[in-house]
């Protein structure tokens, strides 16, 4: 009865969510038509020289993609934003074909711990990476946010130190309530930005646990249009703030962990007002 019921689970074998998150990624990578991967190389010379791996990796999460069909949202344009600048004369950070990529955050797993999906997301970390030297920026709103807040405690068993963890609106939609807000200590800095109001589905974020934890409370902030900021429009309105966070960050730059929260609301404000 249990393996029936297993089988024909969000999890199992017979449902819609299979195959595995892992064997549909593949597939995605393979066709590379919906993986952003940079396609310029600054300066070859800047991989490590005794490994000959690269010194970034940049993983962008973005909300849930329910039937884990590729779907991707705000973190496309935040990945094309951030290979314009990471390469412009203002910057230039000798970024490497791979080193960012753009994942869909898929709702299930063959695994109840989500296990099988960590698995592969450690490989995107890993290949063609310096995991003891470089330097390791990982991005996630809403849903993509809580996996990689449920993917902490994986990461920290697999030795992996991430540089910078930035968590926009963190969500379970009608279980928000018991999301995992705990930033482990294999993480340098995290910069957390969330808003309050719930959602339609209940999705809404909330500050993070830890010794590393930078929280930004957006609740009650208006957009350039004059707009609420809410679960659905935070991760555009903080887009290019967190274009900027993240090129400073591949510079091992972390101004933001010295401000206050209302001047980082203010820096947020002026870069959403820019435009793309």
């Amino acid at each position: 009865m249990a393996e029936e019921f297993w089988k024909s689970s969000p999890f199992g074998v017979d449902s819609i969510f299979h195959p595995s998150w892992e064997d549909k990624q593949k597939k995605r990578e393979d066709s590379a038509s919906d993986v952003l991967e940079i396609s310029k190389l600054l300066d070859p010379s800047m991989s490590n020289e005794k490994t000959g791996l690269s010194k970034y990796r940049v993983l962008l999460f973005g909300g849930v993609d329910v039937y884990n069909d590729g779907s991707y949202g705000s973190n496309k344009t935040l990945g094309t934003y951030l290979e314009k600048i990471a390469l412009s004369e203002k910057y230039k950070i000798p970024l490497q074909k791979g080193d960012i990529k753009v994942v869909n955050s898929p709702l299930f797993g063959n695994e109840i711990d989500g296990k099988d999906i960590y698995k592969d997301i450690l490989n995107l970390v890993k290949k063609n990476f310096d995991t003891k030297n470089g330097i390791l920026i990982l991005y996630g709103y809403s849903w993509g946010g809580q996996l990689l807040m449920e993917f902490l405690k994986f990461f920290k068993e697999s030795n992996i130190n991430i540089n910078l963890l930035l968590t926009v609106d963190s969500a379970k939609g009608y279980v928000s309530f018991s999301v995992n807000n705990y930033v482990t200590s294999n993480v340098k800095y995290n910069l957390n930005l969330y808003q309050t109001k719930k959602s339609l589905i209940g999705s809404k974020g909330g500050p993070n646990e830890g010794a590393n934890v930078k929280n930004v409370n957006l609740t009650g902030e208006k957009t350039s249009k004059g707009e609420d900021v809410t679960h659905g429009n935070i991760d555009e309105y903080t887009l290019l703030y967190c274009a900027q966070v993240i090129a400073y960050a591949l510079k091992e730059i972390y101004s933001f962990n010295d401000k206050s929260e209302s001047l980082i609301k203010k820096d947020i404000k002026i870069y959403e007002a820019q435009g793309f």
